[in-house]
């Protein structure tokens, strides 16, 4: 499949605690299988996408397996998505932010 897509992947070799790097997950054919809660796979489906693209497939599960992505593919492929939907997920995992837990920006200056 990755060959079919297009897909060179390849973990970096900076992991110096370990022999080689840990194995990249393999690219996925469906948003179901992108590890998505049910709610944001049913507002992609509800957007019109109905599979994810080569750049998607690659991508979305190798960023929500906490590796470093970097993505070359042409406009409007599907780049911008295959990075915002993993970083939604991770801002929506966060706790709330509550007082005395630091700098956050939140207007000191009130």
């Amino acid at each position: 499949l990755k060959a079919d897509l297009g897909c060179s992947m390849t973990a970096s070799s900076s992991y110096s605690s370990s022999p080689s790097p840990p194995p990249l997950p393999c690219p996925i054919q469906s948003f179901m299988h992108a590890n998505f809660s049910d709610r944001l796979v049913r507002a992609i489906l509800h957007d019109g996408f109905e599979a994810p693209t080569a750049i998607q497939s690659c991508a979305l599960p190798t960023a929500m397996a906490g590796f470093d992505v970097i993505g070359m593919a042409p406009t409007g492929s599907g780049k911008t998505l295959a990075f915002l939907w993993p970083m939604l997920i991770h801002v929506f995992d966060q706790r709330r932010v509550v007082p005395g837990d630091g700098p956050v920006g939140q207007g000191q200056g009130r």
